[in-house]
């Protein structure tokens, strides 16, 4: 009966004591604030649809984009284009700061003011 109870266990200690030593190691795979800003910039205007052929489409599309996504709040990086893209809540000075990222990222001049 003990054997038959520790061939049972071993698996699920074993798991354990991995799932235990590998929680202190840092993840690898996880991306830094300015690399998932830069991802979710990229996955935007991927999003950009072939009929917006003039600056003024595109930065209609980017506008719209942030208006659609966005939701007005105070918290977190309520300031920044982190917050406004990736947390989707954001201020004024949020919003402004994406829109000027995403207008950066494809080449139409813009400065935040």
């Amino acid at each position: 009966m003990k054997k038959s109870l520790l061939r049972i266990l071993r698996p699920i200690l074993l798991i354990l004591v991995c799932a235990v030593l590998l929680s202190n190691v840092p993840n690898v795979f996880a991306q830094t604030r300015e690399e998932q800003l830069e991802a979710k910039i990229r996955q935007i205007v991927a999003g950009i649809p072939a009929s917006a052929d003039t600056d003024v489409k595109v930065a209609l599309y980017l506008h719209d984009y942030i208006v659609q996504n966005v939701e007005y709040q105070m918290v977190g990086d309520h300031q920044t284009a982190y917050g406004a893209l990736i947390e989707d809540k954001s201020v004024c000075a949020g919003y402004g700061r994406a829109y000027q990222a995403l207008l950066q990222a494809v080449g139409i001049p813009c400065l935040y003011v």
